[in-house]
């Protein structure tokens, strides 16, 4: 079926003599659950089709599509050529077959069995609010399991199945009348990355948080969680380290300058194994690729899409992805125009336990989770509530912090590494959907006490 589906799309485009096309396919299926006060509440099974077809005539022209019949493919087809015709002129060729690596992004027993993970999945939710001795008023479970194709007018022919997992999760506590709620998303490739004991330490800080108190102004060590570092970094180094934003002349960074503490190394990296963003391929067929971009402090290199590449006479890097920031589009990305972004941000991990960089701090805040971090992707500003955080003092967790603001920007909290561990995990944040990240440690950041 969907091999006739492509045949009769490009069927369409060559009818209408449209020399240079490109078509992309998503065929997800998506088996979900839903919970309501720790109890099932509705289960559902989706299975859909969606095109896109980018037309390049003059101008490059894209249009989408759900519907198979011949009238919808004639109809999409056409929307694409028109607004082709309509755009200004565009230096673009589309790209051609060229061997690809191989990289693990698909987990066996989702794909076999998504039913039973999600039973599963379920099962230790509760399980985890008994043991905690908390309530689970809500929680969404999908996984998904997407194949895509991309064929275009210069002979390349993609295809690849992956799996995603994704839950939302609240945990809630109560006492005397006090509220407190971990209200957390998290997607990932494999069920085994949304571990056990992470969703214990989530029930835990919604029984902690009932015991919260504010915290006074100053400057001070503050150490961030995984995700909400996905959430910080991964919106600025796109805003930074792609060729797209050299064109725009808003990068920040020069290759070969310092931007950073030494200690402090990123890398783009399309082929982690079970990254939320890895691939053997990106979204318009380049091969994905391996790419530093801060080596020890030194802005090293930037990644491109076919676009800028062609516009700096350099390779695709394989970073032309349809994903969108803060709305994650996963099983829509047909929507979506390929955009130069970053794929996984990986930051090497050091060499120090979680535990040993709360142990070297005087005084300080470890956070782990922010109420919303977006930072301004050109600016690197950021001010974010604490909803789960701990005073340090003297090298102990003291008591839970919550409420006022952790404020600051990017690039000032790159030079101010203090400490880095060596357990990183893959994230998705509440903003930003792929990242490889430990703990980090940063000196002199502004908290505002409520």
């Amino acid at each position: 079926m969907v091999a006739r589906l492509l045949n009769r799309i490009e069927a369409s485009l060559k009818r209408m003599k449209i020399e240079n096309y490109e078509v992309y396919m998503q065929i997800p299926e998506v088996t979900e659950l839903y919970m309501r006060r720790g109890e099932r509440e509705l289960t559902n099974e989706v299975r859909e089709v969606g095109y896109s077809v980018r037309v390049l005539e003059k101008g490059l022209g894209m249009a989408c599509c759900n519907q198979t019949d011949d009238n919808s493919v004639k109809r999409c087809v056409t929307q694409a050529r028109n607004m082709a015709r309509q755009s200004k002129e565009e230096k673009l060729v589309f790209p051609t077959q060229k061997p690809t690596p191989k990289v693990d992004i698909k987990d066996q027993r989702m794909w076999n069995e998504p039913d039973s993970v999600i039973d599963e999945f379920q099962e230790k939710l509760v399980e985890v609010a008994a043991k905690i001795g908390v309530e689970l008023p809500f929680a969404k479970i999908r996984a998904f399991k997407i194949r895509s194709m991309i064929v275009n007018s210069e002979g390349l022919d993609r295809k690849k199945e992956e799996t995603l997992f994704f839950t939302e999760i609240c945990y809630k506590s109560s006492r005397e009348g006090k509220l407190s709620e971990f209200w957390t998303t998290r997607y990932a490739r494999r069920i085994e990355d949304v571990s056990f004991a992470s969703i214990e330490k989530w029930a835990e800080l919604s029984k902690d948080n009932l015991n919260a108190k504010s915290h006074e102004t100053e400057r001070l060590e503050v150490i961030l969680s995984p995700q909400v570092i996905c959430d910080l970094f991964v919106p600025v180094m796109n805003g930074h380290c792609t060729g797209l934003s050299l064109k725009q002349a808003i990068s920040r960074f020069e290759e070969g300058e310092t931007v950073a503490d030494e200690t402090l190394s990123i890398i783009d990296d399309g082929l982690h194994p079970f990254g939320n963003q890895s691939s053997p391929f990106d979204d318009e067929g380049n091969p994905q690729s391996r790419t530093v971009l801060i080596d020890h402090g030194v802005f090293k290199n930037r990644v491109y899409d076919q676009y800028y590449g062609l516009e700096y006479g350099k390779e695709s890097t394989g970073n032309g992805l349809r994903q969108g920031m803060v709305s994650f589009l996963v099983d829509e990305k047909f929507k979506a125009v390929p955009r130069n972004q970053t794929s996984n941000l990986e930051i090497e991990p050091g060499k120090k336990s979680l535990e040993e960089l709360i142990s070297e701090v005087e005084r300080g805040l470890l956070v782990y989770k922010f109420s919303w971090a977006n930072p301004d992707e050109a600016t690197g500003i950021f001010a974010s509530e604490m909803r789960n955080a701990s005073l340090i003092e003297k090298g102990e967790l003291v008591y839970p912090v919550k409420g006022g603001l952790v404020a600051g920007d990017i690039f000032s909290l790159m030079r101010n590494v203090t400490g880095i561990s060596n357990q990183p995990e893959i994230v998705s944040g509440e903003t930003a959907f792929s990242c490889i990240a430990p703990w980090l440690r940063f000196k002199d950041v502004q908290v505002a006490g409520e």
